[in-house]
């Protein structure tokens, strides 16, 4: 899985904050659905790996005891897939909990995440990832007396934000590379702030 945000290329279009926003519900849509695993990677059994820390449990010519209980590596695989995915919302979260902080407008900018991205309507859309519709869209427009383009640009600056405090140093790094692929104001803020 690739860290949060990174991407191969970034710029004008191709912003931070709009690659941490897609990642945001990319990872809490992988994380919502049934941790179902794949039968055979739950169900089939490999043996206990022969070794020194293993020799006691093993005996020549016999089944090991505990070697039906040692899980194939799809189903770990799997499992640490879906930890890594907890720990990259988590992280998500705590950065837009210090959207608050921003200033001159982070209060603003973080009741417009949290209607948009955490009770609002969000489907996928090729070639333009995630977009937002929906009654709670609307009714942010209305009391905000805002246009739906004034609306996403607030979104785009807010994950913006949310992106230069969440993702980690080395995916930072390799945005700022591309020119305007990050807030410079929001990881000037985020640098002072600590």
């Amino acid at each position: 899985m690739t860290p949060l945000g990174w991407r191969e290329t970034y710029g004008r279009y191709r912003l931070l904050g709009k690659a941490v926003h897609d990642d945001y519900h990319r990872r809490t849509l992988l994380l919502s659905m049934d941790a179902r695993f794949d039968r055979d990677a739950a169900t089939q059994r490999e043996p206990l790996p022969a070794g020194p820390e293993t020799a006691t449990y093993i005996s020549p010519g016999k089944r090991a005891w505990g070697s039906h209980d040692f899980p194939r590596p799809g189903l770990v695989a799997a499992i640490d897939r879906r930890a890594q995915l907890a720990r990259d919302v988590e992280q998500l979260l705590e950065g837009v909990v210090r959207l608050r902080e921003y200033e001159p407008d982070g209060a603003i900018l973080f009741e417009i995440v949290r209607a948009l991205c955490f009770e609002g309507h969000v489907r996928w859309r090729q070639e333009r990832g995630w977009r937002h519709d929906g009654d709670q869209l609307r009714a942010l427009q209305q009391a905000g007396g805002m246009s739906y383009d004034q609306l996403n640009d607030a979104l785009a600056r807010a994950w913006g934000v949310i992106a230069v405090i969440a993702v980690a140093p080395e995916v930072l790094e390799r945005a700022r590379q591309f020119a305007g692929a990050v807030d410079e104001r929001a990881l000037q803020w985020a640098e002072a702030t600590g």
